[in-house]
């Protein structure tokens, strides 16, 4: 970390100036306009809620039994920024955040489902979510600011506040799993499915009508 930070020290790393630029959404109101108003920040700050707090969840559901496999559960995490990096060379970000956020509660699903005594299917299907994780934060970081103009540096410091999920949803996973581990982690079904809707439907929002076309579809 010391090496990287003086490699950014060395090198010239160009100001990007975003206060000339509109954004692109519709103005639907008249009212003086405020960063919350974009719907593409406003729900990605509630999904970068979620996930951070489902990703420690599942971290911490491992470490509960095994701090071997959330070692491992990590370790696919790095391994899948590298894959992911090389898929959304490819595929669009918000389709590949709806994807990859449904297959991630369709797991978890799966686990509350399965038998108690099969438990360690349980830990390794959890393991692999890391995996699929990889991509998620940054998929709605990008969705979160896109198309912000002169508010995305406000845009991404609210997106960045609310990583306190990390420490909100995991504190009531595990009052929850103090009843019922069933019941916790359908907490995190719910923070993946809404991230998942986020991908799809809810990081979309109207374009000004004096767009290019490339700009509207964009």
């Amino acid at each position: 970390m010391v090496l990287f930070a003086i490699f950014l020290m060395l090198i010239y790393l160009p100001e990007i100036d975003t206060h000339l630029l509109e954004p692109l959404n519709k103005v639907t109101s008249k009212r003086k306009r405020h960063v919350m108003h974009f719907s593409q920040l406003r729900l990605g700050a509630f999904a970068i809620f979620a996930y951070v707090g489902a990703e420690v969840a599942l971290a911490n559901y491992l470490e509960d039994f095994s701090p071997e496999l959330a070692s491992k559960y990590w370790q696919l995490a790095m391994i899948g920024r590298f894959i992911g990096a090389f898929v959304l060379l490819y595929v669009p970000a918000n389709k590949a955040l709806g994807t990859v956020a449904g297959i991630s509660s369709a797991l978890i699903m799966i686990v509350v489902l399965i038998p108690q005594e099969y438990m360690e299917v349980n830990f390794y299907i959890i393991m692999s979510i890391g995996l699929f994780n990889s991509i998620i934060f940054p998929s709605i970081f990008t969705l979160g600011v896109n198309g912000l103009g002169k508010f995305s540096l406000d845009g991404s410091a609210v997106l960045i506040m609310f990583i306190v999920g990390g420490a909100v949803i995991p504190f009531n996973v595990r009052n929850f799993a103090d009843v019922n581990y069933d019941y916790a982690l359908l907490i995190v079904v719910i923070c993946y499915l809404y991230i998942s809707v986020y991908g799809f439907k809810l990081s979309q929002y109207l374009k000004r009508n004096d767009l290019k076309d490339d700009e509207i579809l964009a």
